[in-house]
């Protein structure tokens, strides 16, 4: 008699994750991304102050005329600027099955 008792062969789905870093600026709405990487010097500082650190999952909520962006943040709603948008990396997590 084996030892297994009454294991099923079938095996777990296995999740895949594909990570892709991009800027802020080129997030769509709706997307959520991962901070990765801020600017150093005045701006870290504010972004910090903002609640905005690496490792933060934020959600891209609007596109303003002239390439401000807002990010929100739990319920907190934060506008960035197009050039402080494009010195920000983050990164997009893909989450696939193999069902």
């Amino acid at each position: 008699m084996s030892s297994s008792g009454n294991r099923s062969n079938e095996r777990a789905p296995m999740v895949t994750t594909k990570t892709m870093t991009k800027l802020l600026s080129d997030i769509s709405p709706g997307q959520t991304v991962r901070v990765r990487e801020l600017p150093n010097g005045v701006f870290r500082t504010q972004l910090i102050r903002l609640g905005i650190y690496e490792g933060l999952l934020i959600e891209c909520f609007e596109r303003l005329p002239g390439g401000t962006m807002v990010v929100r943040r739990g319920r907190s709603q934060i506008s960035i600027g197009r050039l402080l948008a494009e010195s920000i990396r983050v990164s997009v997590e893909d989450y696939t099955t193999d069902d």
